[in-house]
């Protein structure tokens, strides 16, 4: 026994150093689980075979072979139960409880010490086991904890075994410096040295036996990782524990054999828990070394180069941003490279890795002088499409939790789409599927029959309801008949009937059963009143429903029962009294009235299915939706691996988009069989989305100083409680009206009454049925379209695909043809067509129905004269248009990408529409307050520039003035984020003509500019710059020159005429002295673009004509 007591003692395992070392050097994941969760299992089994053999060794306490087995069942499955339930009361207990750190923290602490004291002293099994059990369970639910909590929850619990741990230790080293070595010996310490080497080699031979059935479960183990396994097993704060136990008991126990052994347990497990962190867990990098586990792979490599030069150039960035600051300018720059350069923690030396190395994607022939593409091994190129397609995951996987911190995603959705991210990272070559979520939205069999079979039953009907009576006189019985109002009464007084049935059953007084036997008449009376009225108001559709003739059978028999038991047996004289207590004993059949609650029943355990269908149903809605949100934004971040190979990103793309639309569609279809199901889930989105904002907007508030501390609390606290409120949102709601829909187009959103009915009565709901054709790419727009219902297909006809295209899923979509590239799906509240009607241009897209589609059909002839007439809905429908366009042009630019769809939806919220002016010329100045202009309709003209830009089309950053070229020129004008509030828009962007462009309108003063061009390039003054001098708004002049003439007509009369017959043939000096003081930038683009049009124009002052060719920037 004390031999399987030491034993006992030093089996339990703390390898929390050889796990960290593992991550550090970038092990294998799978690794370090087996690892804890090995260590997890022997703690557990240590302490519980502890108390067993402890308990043997005590005076008085002898126990028999079957004691001891139903102690140690008791313990080991006691123990594991009572923490799983423990482990429920505490996530249903912190399910209710939202954003409040100090409460959850509370209640983990309480349910570990709670959980581990009612195991021990009350139900004796094994606490130690159910804290395990209580910690898995609360760890596997944890989105149950509040985002905002878990990480300090989780820093908090790190804290707490950490001064747990040392505490251990501190208690080990006093014990041991009092009493330990009192009786060691000089063999103690060999036996200490062999007694290590055994416990290595026992270990490795067990898990040696266990590698072959290891090998082909779980995650596959190899050699290399039952030698680390072996080599890993540490000795820690457990094992410490348990000899302090025995030492303990010792001391309470005197004279037997705990106090004789308890110094040597002490000393041998403290001198085994030195040996293997000294020896084992420092030496643990080296054999990971030895073995090839720690060695970097070519992708990973590339990587981490890629990001490293992403970070020095983000570090230059900000060094040329800080050299500006007035403030900072004169700071010591090279110190200050020199301590922000970051190193690539990959690279070993500089002669190891040269620099660029890893991610040169061409090579330099010094023969031909050619580039060449860089090709990469076969080896190299899986490498990479495994570094690539395991980051990809963990991008999806990030996602994931976004969502759910932003309440977009329910709490075991998030852990169900996590443990599915989790499986498919493990196996090499796979993505997550839809064959991976849709198990989540589908029904089970079991439930689909229970429900048919008890709809089944619950609609014992021929027809619903029957048609309305003829005869005046049935009217109120039909009213009475089908309303469900009544219905609820009668099963009210049935119940009532019920009751007082058995009570009759019951009582003995004579009295009473008379009083009962009077109530009993009159529920009798009731019922027959009741059956008379239906058959009156439903007819002959009285006998078509079973439920009534059931009803009719149950009325019979009361009657039957009363007329014999209370009014006709105890009237006639010389009854057997036998026979009268048979027939009083007929009594208990009026139960049978119970039957009639049978229909209430059903439909609540009708409804009760139909819960639990749709419940699982929104569950697998916003997995599918989660999961969409997430293949988009990895999508967009797809870009970014620029250490992956052109090939391998456009394979992941490939397959990405594939998977994405098969779920889209799935979800379509979800929609379309149970609509109330995705309108539940879309309106708890929007609620949060429109929560979070609100929050969103408090906090800028708080930091700007507007709000105060206290008053923010306040705020704080009624969102919280709307946000913990939403968390009771029905399965499914009831749907709009398509007339409603239509009413909340965003285009209209805010109109008056009259306009919207306006739009209204335009609007045509026709139907589709699964693969008609909406519009084809081409065609003229001759309408738009608002889905109502069903799931419509935007593709692209681009020809066919390869088979190596079309293999790259493998399960692609059904309705996808080789000649189409399907682009996104559409569903209800999508609006088709818009675009064509806007820009008078032919549509671009195709697009076809995936089901039966249910839309809004408006001509675009009946639209225009609404447009016409009430121009704001122009300008709305402009809006709508332009943030579309803007989601992916923005999401395109390289400073976006880290941005989610909903952030940049925030973004383009408060944009707006700029028409052209009437005048000539007009200009719109882009300020600093602008994020971003997009030119919608037309074109338009960089003024420093003249680089033309022809719509749809993204205005560069370094444009600050904007030609809009042509009437049909419309921009759409994006603020940055919280720029507009509280501003005019005349104060984000001025719209004005430019006057140096009017003035160059006239022709032989353009003539004379595109001369003056030509003269400065021969002179060499391309580059020149001179200071911008500011103008007076109010008259154009400048204020350091007041003499200068605002009008050029009146500059012009100053021209000497030899200047204008230079200006046909030669142009002279007089001509560049007359515009000397008006300052240019100019560019080699300028220059072309110039002497083009000198050549190409015509010097006949009386024939040139046109807008102007080459603004200028003043």
């Amino acid at each position: 026994v004390v031999s399987l007591l030491f034993g006992t003692i030093l089996s339990a395992t703390d390898p929390v150093a050889v796990v960290a070392l593992l991550k550090e050097l970038g092990a294998p994941v799978q690794l370090g689980i087996v690892i804890e969760g090995e260590s997890l299992l022997n703690d557990g089994a240590a302490i519980v075979l502890f108390e067993v053999l402890k308990t043997e060794l005590l005076p008085g306490t002898a126990q028999t072979g079957l004691s001891i087995f139903v102690y140690f069942l008791r313990v080991v499955v006691g123990g594991p139960l009572f923490g799983w339930v423990m482990g429920k009361l505490t996530i249903l207990w912190l399910s209710n409880v939202f954003n409040d750190a100090l409460i959850e923290i509370t209640i983990t602490l309480a349910s570990t010490y709670i959980t581990f004291y009612i195991g021990e002293s009350f139900l004796k099994v094994s606490g130690v086991l159910a804290v395990v059990t209580l910690g898995i369970e609360i760890s596997s639910r944890r989105s149950n904890i509040s985002p905002e909590v878990e990480k300090f929850l989780h820093r908090f619990w790190e804290m707490l075994g950490y001064l747990a741990n040392t505490l251990i230790f501190v208690l080990v080293g006093v014990v041991i410096a009092q009493q330990a070595f009192s009786g060691v010996e000089g063999l103690s310490w060999m036996y200490l040295v062999v007694l290590y080497l055994t416990l290595i080699i026992i270990r490795l031979i067990i898990v040696s036996a266990a590698t072959p059935i290891l090998s082909r479960i779980g995650y596959s183990m190899k050699w290399q990782h039952a030698v680390v396994i072996s080599w890993g097993g540490l000795r820690g704060a457990v094992g410490l524990a348990l000899a302090l136990v025995v030492v303990q008991e010792g001391n309470s126990y005197p004279g037997t054999v705990l106090q004789s052994i308890g110094n040597h347990f002490l000393f041998y497990t403290a001198g085994i828990v030195i040996l293997t962190l000294l020896v084992n867990a420092s030496t643990t990098e080296y054999l990971l070394k030895f073995l090839g586990m720690s060695e970097i792979s070519h992708a990973k490599k590339l990587a981490m180069a890629q990001a490293v030069k992403r970070v020095q150039e983000a570090q230059l960035r900000a060094m040329s941003m800080l050299k500006s600051d007035h403030f900072l300018a004169d700071a010591n720059w090279p110190m200050v490279e020199k301590s922000t350069f970051v190193d690539d923690p990959y690279r070993d030396t500089e002669e190891e890795i040269p620099k660029n190395a890893l991610i040169m994607k061409a090579t330099h022939c010094p023969q031909c002088d050619a580039t060449v593409p860089r090709i990469p091994h076969p080896r190299e190129l899986a490498e990479i499409a495994e570094e690539a397609r395991i980051r990809t995951i963990k991008a999806e996987k990030t996602s994931y939790w976004r969502q759910f911190e932003q309440g977009m995603l329910g709490r075991d959705a998030v852990l169900v789409l996590n443990s599915i991210a989790d499986t498919a990272m493990d196996t090499p070559e796979r993505l997550i599927t839809k064959k991976d979520i849709e198990g989540n939205w589908r029904i089970p069999k079991l439930l689909k029959v229970l429900r048919s079979y008890i709809e089944q039953v619950y609609n014992w009907k021929a027809t619903d309801l029957p048609p309305a009576p003829t005869k005046s006189c049935l009217y109120y019985p039909y009213k009475i008949a089908t309303n469900n109002y009544v219905d609820g009464c009668i099963m009210g007084v049935i119940g009532i009937n019920m009751v007082l049935t058995i009570v009759e059953l019951i009582i003995v007084d004579t009295t009473a059963l008379f009083a009962l036997q009077i109530v009993n008449y009159f529920f009798v009376v009731f019922y027959v009143a009741e059956v008379n009225v239906k058959m009156l108001g439903l007819r002959k559709y009285y006998w078509f429903s079973k439920w009534n003739i059931f009803d009719f059978a149950i009325t019979i028999l009361s009657i039957l029962d009363t007329t014999v038991v209370d009014i006709a047996v105890p009237t006639v004289k010389g009854v057997n009294p036998g026979l009268f207590r048979i027939l009083s004993v007929f009594r208990i059949l009026r139960i049978i009235r119970a039957g009639r609650l049978l229909k209430v029943l059903m439909y609540l355990l009708l409804t009760f299915v139909d819960h639990i269908i749709n419940r699982r149903l929104r569950f697998g809605y916003d997995i599918g939706k989660g999961f969409v949100v997430a293949k988009e934004e990895m999508l967009l971040q797809l870009d970014k691996l620029d250490f992956a190979h052109k090939e391998v990103v456009k394979d992941l793309k490939m397959r990405s988009e594939v998977i994405r639309l098969e779920v889209i569609k799935s979800l379509g279809l979800l929609r379309k069989e149970h609509p109330g199901v995705a309108q539940s889930v879309k309106t708890h989105q929007a609620i949060r989305s429109v929560l979070n904002h609100c929050d969103d907007t408090v906090r800028k508030m708080l930091g700007s100083g507007i709000l105060d501390q206290s008053d923010a609390d306040k705020l704080f606290l009624v969102l919280e409680v709307k946000m913990k409120r939403l968390n009771r949102t029905p399965a499914t709601l009831p749907l709009p009206n398509p007339e409603e829909i239509l009413r909340n187009l965003p285009w209209l959103d805010g109109l008056e009454n009259e306009i919207i009915d306006g739009v209204v009565q335009c609007a045509t709901l026709i139907q589709f049925e699964h693969g008609d054709s909406i519009q084809k790419r081409g065609e003229d727009a001759t309408a738009i379209y608002i889905i109502v219902s069903g799931l419509v297909k935007i593709f692209e006809e681009i020809g066919p695909f390869s088979d190596e295209t079309a293999s790259t899923s493998e399960n692609s979509l059904s309705s996808l043809s080789v000649k189409e590239n399907v682009l996104d799906l559409y569903a209800s509240g999508n609006v088709l067509g818009e675009g064509g009607l806007l820009r008078q241009e032919a549509i671009t897209v195709s697009a076809s129905c995936e089901t039966d589609v249910q839309a809004f059909m408006i001509m675009n002839s009946e639209l225009e004269e609404i447009l016409e007439r009430y121009p704001i809905v122009k300008e709305g429908l402009w809006r709508v248009y332009g943030i579309r366009v803007a989601h992916d042009m923005l999401l395109d630019q390289p400073e976006y990408q880290d941005w989610t769809r909903t952030k940049i939806s925030l973004l383009c919220e408060d944009s707006f529409v700029v028409y052209p002016p009437s005048g000539p010329a007009p200009t719109f100045e882009i300020t600093d307050q602008l994020e971003a202009v997009i030119v919608l309709s037309g074109k338009a003209r960089c003024m420093s520039t003249r680089e033309r830009l022809v719509a749809p089309c993204l205005v560069p950053k370094n444009v600050d003035r904007l030609l809009m070229d042509g009437t049909d020129t419309i921009l759409l004008v994006i603020p940055k984020l919280g720029k507009a509030a509280g501003q005019r828009k005349s104060d984000l962007g001025k719209l004005h003509e430019d006057p140096k462009v009017k003035q160059y309108q006239k022709p032989y003063l353009r003539m004379l500019h595109l001369m003056r061009m030509v003269l400065g390039n021969c002179c060499k003054r391309r580059h020149r710059s001179a200071k911008i001098e500011p103008e007076d708004p109010e008259n154009g002049e400048n204020k350091d020159h007041p003499a200068r003439p605002s009008n050029l007509d009146e500059n012009l009369e100053n021209v000497p005429n030899t200047s204008l017959q230079a200006a046909k043939g030669t142009a002279l000096v007089t001509v560049e002295e007359q515009f000397s003081k008006v300052t240019y930038q100019e560019d080699k683009k300028d220059l072309v673009d110039s002497s083009d049009e000198v050549k190409s124009s015509s010097f006949d002052l009386s024939t040139t004509t046109g807008p102007p060719g080459t603004p200028i920037r003043n």
